[in-house]
């Protein structure tokens, strides 16, 4: 409830100017406001930073299923509640996850029952780089398992576009987890 004051001397005209300019000034507040909240949805629904690596058998080759799950293994990896495989810090499967690997064949889960049976073209490594305490060490990690993996199998290492990986790809992935590290110790 404000109270307004009145123009007594103001002709009928002038009064209407004076309500219209007051219209439109609580209109470009409103609309400002409006912004200011849909920039914090944004920034809070923002597109999080994740790292993508493939392993693919060579072209016209699939890797079996068996091998793929020793391999996986082997790299530290333990099968998680989303039916894909998840890294976790501590080797043992415990601690946070630093990241993930699907299967790149629909839908991009496993069955532990029939892994066995089950041949794929490959697997997608992913790290959300935004959830993880340490994203330079973690993608380190990650490095290793990707190493670890396509030597004991025989894989491509791709990058997200699926090109080949450079080790210029490799330092610039790592850029992105130090830019992520400095935006977070920086609260931005």
């Amino acid at each position: 409830a404000r109270q307004e004051q009145l123009d007594l001397e103001a002709t009928p005209v002038e009064q209407g100017q004076a309500e219209l300019q007051k219209a439109e000034l609580e209109k470009a507040q409103l609309d400002m406001g409006q912004a200011q909240q849909l920039a914090s949805k944004a920034k809070a629904s923002a597109p999080q930073e994740v790292l993508v690596m493939h392993l693919m058998a060579n072209k016209g080759e699939t890797i079996d299923g068996q091998l793929l799950l020793d391999g996986v293994l082997a790299a530290g990896f333990r099968f998680g509640g989303r039916k894909i495989f998840d890294r976790h810090i501590g080797d043992q499967g415990s601690g946070e996850i630093l990241f993930s690997l699907a299967n790149v064949a629909n839908p991009g889960t496993f069955d532990l029952k029939t892994i066995d049976q089950m041949t794929t073209p490959g697997v997608t490594l992913f790290m959300a780089l935004d959830d993880i305490e340490d994203p330079v060490s973690a993608f380190d990690i990650m490095i290793q398992s990707v190493d670890s993996m396509s030597a004991a199998l025989g894989l491509s290492v791709l990058d997200e576009t699926r090109s080949s990986i450079t080790r210029q790809t490799i330092d610039h992935y790592r850029q992105r987890a130090r830019d992520v590290a400095f935006r977070r110790s920086h609260g931005q």
